[in-house]
């Protein structure tokens, strides 16, 4: 036990812990700032919810929420688990000390949970704290529902690092096996996605108080959710403590049937396919900046966790896009009621869809981690014959593709369908490549502020870093503000859309000149 508790320990201090104090701070900030936002999003959720419903109906609203921690764990735990779980860096150092692959095991999954935990509980406690002061309930519904929590993300974990173990297991030691991991994972996520999006626009889910109608189906799935909160509402301890002996029982066995697995699965994959397969072969020349780029290219599809959490915008966009183009009347008729018969209704449609466009591409940022994920081979970079500045645009030029691509398809599909005309599409383009590159600054600028180039596994990088979280939250506020700002004064400003345009066009040249000199400043300071 006590060398569990030590190897856990510093597997926590690989998480949070830096080199020096500064970026001790900073990694811990990071996490900070992502709780408080779970629990601010908690709290505008709650305050929506419990003002769409009639009192007698404020029961299903913990219910509803309980449904949606254990599916937010479920969705975000496949890519957590399988950046925590699997292809962690100190696979040959901790398999030589004197560890049992199952103390090796329990740590990762030990830390796995408590990150779950965190996030989930921040989201959550509003929740518990709104109904229970809405509702008048006593002392014992706090205590069940706080005292029922600790095991209601236990069932969604365990399933979710089971299928993210799935995927590691048909690709590892396969040729192209990034590509068969990402295909399958991003297939699987979207697969999840549309029959949510479906069983939403099915149950008319789309107004505040539509979340009602999906209870019936998250009870008949998600049991264990329901026993723990009608169990806490009613006072029923028996039935929470049914919930947790479950929860507890499926836990435990997970974890004790996964250890073996996860090490010969990470065996495997450290091995690779090229290792065991090794042949030698005559490769192209390429420029020094189309080897930087390719480098990139390479670095961001080979890496599910990557491609999910910084190109998901560029998913949603696709889909969004695919059903408008079958459901042309929902935009037009709701568009039309909004407007009361506006002559330029065609115009205002193809400005807003644009700028759905743009928000979504702002939703895609590969150049906040890209820095960082060179770690500490960053020496070996600034040692070769190649400038700042190809090193600065190999990785801009990677977003650009990543947004351009599947934004310019989505501007021709809803195009075609909402007949745009020739100077609409023209200025689509030139608003998706204005944003698409000053996302792209912007990540790159964050990332020279706040990089990490020491951690455990890429996904501290990628998902729990601070330069990872502004390079997308902020970019995504100004793109709601952005579009809320358009709808509220488009009717007294004319020429608003060419407005914003310019903006983006100058934001691009101010960041850029940042780039060149203080970027450029602070890349060279990096050890």
């Amino acid at each position: 036990m006590n060398r569990f508790l030590l190897i856990t320990k510093v597997q926590l201090l690989n998480v949070f812990k830096q080199s020096n104090k500064k970026k001790k701070m900073l990694n811990l900030g990071s996490y900070t700032i992502g709780a408080i936002v779970m629990f601010g999003v908690g709290i505008y959720y709650s305050a929506l919810l419990f003002s769409s419903v009639p009192p007698e109906a404020y029961a299903a609203i913990p219910l509803f929420m309980a449904y949606m921690v254990t599916f937010l764990v479920f969705v975000m735990g496949i890519s957590t688990s399988r950046g925590m779980l699997f292809g962690f860096k100190d696979l040959d150092l901790l398999k030589a000390m004197p560890f049992t692959e199952r103390e090796i095991v329990f740590s990762k999954i030990t830390v796995f949970t408590l990150t779950e935990y965190a996030y989930a509980g921040a989201f959550y406690l509003p929740v518990i704290v709104f109904f229970g002061i809405k509702a008048g309930m006593g002392w014992l519904f706090y205590v069940l529902a706080l005292v029922g929590y600790t095991t209601l993300p236990l069932f969604p974990i365990a399933l979710s690092s089971l299928i993210g173990m799935g995927l590691e297991k048909i690709s590892a030691g396969r040729k192209h096996s990034d590509l068969i991991r990402n295909v399958v994972g991003v297939v699987f996520f979207v697969i999840i996605y549309a029959g949510s999006m479906y069983a939403s626009f099915q149950n008319g889910a789309g107004a505040a108080s539509g979340f009602l109608s999906l209870n019936v189906y998250f009870e008949k799935v998600l049991f264990l959710a329901t026993w723990y909160m009608k169990g806490a509402i009613s006072n029923n301890v028996l039935l929470v403590l049914a919930s947790m002996a479950v929860s507890i029982i499926i836990y435990v066995l997970f974890i004790y049937t996964y250890s073996g697995t996860v090490m010969r699965i990470n065996a495997k994959a450290n091995q690779g396919y090229h290792v065991t397969n090794f042949k030698v072969k005559t490769v192209k020349q390429n420029t020094v900046f189309k080897a930087l780029f390719l480098k990139e290219k390479d670095r961001f599809f080979k890496n599910f966790l990557y491609v999910f959490n910084t190109a998901f915008g560029m998913i949603l966009l696709a889909g969004g896009s695919i059903y408008l183009m079958f459901n042309r009347n929902l935009i037009l008729n709701g568009l039309s009621e909004i407007l009361q018969g506006d002559t330029n209704l065609l115009k205002i449609i193809s400005q807003i869809l644009i700028i759905g466009i743009i928000f979504f591409g702002q939703m895609t940022c590969t150049t906040s981690s890209s820095i960082s994920l060179e770690g500490k081979s960053l020496w070996i970079m600034k040692s070769l014959p190649i400038t700042v500045k190809q090193i600065f645009w190999s990785k801009i030029l990677l977003n650009v593709v990543v947004i351009v691509i599947p934004s310019s398809i989505s501007l021709f599909m809803l195009g075609l369908t909402f007949s745009f005309g020739l100077l609409y599409y023209l200025m689509g383009l030139l608003f998706i490549i204005a944003s698409s590159f000053g996302i792209s600054m912007f990540g790159l600028l964050m990332n020279l502020l706040f990089p990490k180039l020491e951690y455990e596994n890429e996904q501290e990088v990628i998902k729990q870093s601070l330069a990872a979280f502004l390079g997308v939250m902020v970019p995504m506020m100004a793109g709601m503000g952005m579009m809320v700002f358009f709808f509220t004064c488009m009717d007294q400003f004319p020429y608003l859309f060419e407005l914003i345009l310019l903006a983006y066009i100058i934001i691009d040249v101010i960041q850029y000149l940042l780039l060149m000199k203080q970027g450029t400043k602070k890349f060279e300071a990096l050890i």
